[in-house]
């Protein structure tokens, strides 16, 4: 959620499942000499590498987008600001939409507080006091 951070996560873990029946009906048709199959047992399995990547370059307001993709917006630009203080930083991000529910997701020191706190308590007293 950091403005320009790019997390990337490779799976290059193998799988038995991934490895195709051609290559399976290949090997089983072909005659195996004992160099064959030591030759077999040092190769490395066929299989896939998954990839994800994750990034958001405008931070906090390309993740309220993704998050509210599938919704239905009452405006359409994200309201979002940063301030810092001393000691402190501070960005908020938010989008209406037509949902009946909320969705409010708060970090203190890039750690979801799921429970809430201080912060999310001031910043909802802010919000319904104006």
């Amino acid at each position: 959620l950091n403005k320009g951070l790019t997390i990337t996560l490779t799976d290059e873990r193998v799988s038995d499942a991934e490895v195709t029946e051609e290559v399976v009906s290949q090997v089983a048709d072909a005659p195996k000499t004992a160099e064959d199959e030591s030759a077999e047992a040092d190769a490395p399995a066929v299989h896939k590498v998954k990839t994800r990547v994750y990034h958001y370059p405008g931070g906090l307001e390309d993740y309220v987008r993704h998050i509210n993709r599938t919704k239905q917006p009452i405006h359409n630009s994200v309201v979002g600001f940063t301030a810092k203080g001393t000691g402190h930083e501070l960005e908020i991000a938010m989008q209406w939409n037509s949902g009946y529910s909320e969705s409010v997701h708060t970090f203190a020191n890039t750690i979801n507080t799921h429970e809430g706190g201080t912060h999310e308590e001031g910043f909802r007293s802010a919000l319904t006091a104006t």
